[in-house]
């Protein structure tokens, strides 16, 4: 996706100050003896220590996916140990008229983004100075992590970065701290970086509730078959939901959880084979919306009644939820992702404001599938 230029409230261009070398391009760095010297890093620098060339270092930091893991990950090790960066680049930002920023999310893969980025865009319009969105699409982040979000602190070409929906180690804060860069963090968690969040075990206990009020005793949570390495959102609305249920006093074999594959057809299918099991009364909870419609395609396709036999809630309250007249747990996409981009823009203005993490409630909204 291409830059899109909108208007950002409170940004001056030149406000956030990169990494600054010493004279000449010099960074400071530590040798034997504690002897402090100036030295100029440069990408041959890089290159000899991580032992590749010169535009395998280039393409790591430029067009990381020519070049293989493996190899990128050494080549990010000696450009942290060393200090590189190019500040040529970021000098040619700094003089540049209008800020740049950065919007990392999986855009495709998740409809739900594109909520979010409209608040995000709506904040950017409505200002008094001009800036740059520049959106950079990444794949699902429990599939696999896409290494442009590696590399975009490195490439001082931007002047902030709003990163949602995807996990950030401590070496990728470590890099956009080191070189300056204002971050803020949208559905995702890091402690020394301004984050917005939702609050997905909350959301889990009130479909729960919502549930046991109608009188079940057998429940389902149905999230796609994606195993993720980080507690993820389908985690944490699974744990408040079976949290709400042992409180309740229900046991583990009253509950189960069930994993479908991505995609509409998938939770048709997973649906269909539900329906086939009988009505049963199950309370079914879905880890998101279109789920729940794949979900509530094939209860009906097999006959069964929804509600009545089976009742199903589903999460995002998007147009999707009510189109299909779902119950389903709305979240206040739109709101997080303008307040996100408000969060960035006070970090560009002021870097040294206090971290600040802020939680957003969801809230339970009734339809016909309960």
């Amino acid at each position: 996706m291409g830059p899109a230029l909108f208007v950002c409230a409170g940004v001056q261009t030149g406000l956030r100050k990169p990494l600054v070398p010493g004279p000449s391009g010099a960074y400071p760095h530590r040798i034997p003896n504690e002897v402090e010297v100036q030295m100029a890093v440069t990408i041959s620098d890089v290159a000899a220590q991580a032992g590749v060339s010169k535009t395998t270092v280039s393409h790591t930091l430029n067009r990381p996916h020519r070049v293989s893991a493996r190899t990128r990950a050494k080549v990010l090790a000696v450009v942290d140990a060393l200090g590189y960066y190019p500040h040529e680049l970021a000098e040619r930002r700094q003089r540049a008229s209008t800020p740049r920023i950065a919007v990392v999310a999986p855009f495709t893969s998740y409809s739900s983004f594109h909520e979010r980025l409209d608040g995000l865009l709506n904040r950017a319009r409505h200002g008094d100075g001009a800036c740059e969105v520049v959106l950079v699409d990444h794949g699902s982040a429990a599939r696999s992590a896409d290494p442009q979000l590696s590399v975009l602190p490195l490439q001082g070409r931007v002047d902030g970065i709003v990163v949602m929906g995807l996990p950030v180690d401590d070496a990728w804060v470590e890099r956009v701290q080191q070189h300056r860069l204002p971050a803020v963090l949208v559905d995702s968690r890091h402690p020394e970086l301004d984050t917005v969040t939702m609050n997905d075990e909350l959301g889990g206990k009130l479909a729960a509730q919502h549930l046991l009020a109608r009188g079940l005793t057998e429940f389902v949570y149905v999230s796609e078959g994606q195993v993720s390495s980080y507690p993820s959102a389908a985690q944490r609305r699974m744990l408040g939901f079976q949290q709400a249920l042992a409180e309740a006093g229900m046991g583990r074999q009253q509950f189960r959880h069930l994993k479908v594959p991505d995609g509409l057809a998938a939770a048709e299918e997973r649906g269909l084979a539900l329906a086939r099991r009988g009505r049963d009364g199950l309370g079914i909870f879905a880890h998101h919306d279109r789920v729940a419609v794949g979900l509530l395609n094939g209860l009906r396709a097999g006959r069964v009644k929804v509600p009545g036999d089976h009742h199903l809630v589903g999460f995002d309250g998007r147009e999707l939820a009510r189109a299909a007249k779902l119950t389903t747990i709305r979240q206040p996409l739109a709101e997080s992702g303008t307040l996100g981009m408000e969060l960035l823009l006070r970090r560009i203005a002021d870097p040294d404001l206090p971290v600040t993490h802020t939680m957003m409630n969801v809230e339970l909204i009734e339809g016909e599938t309960t």
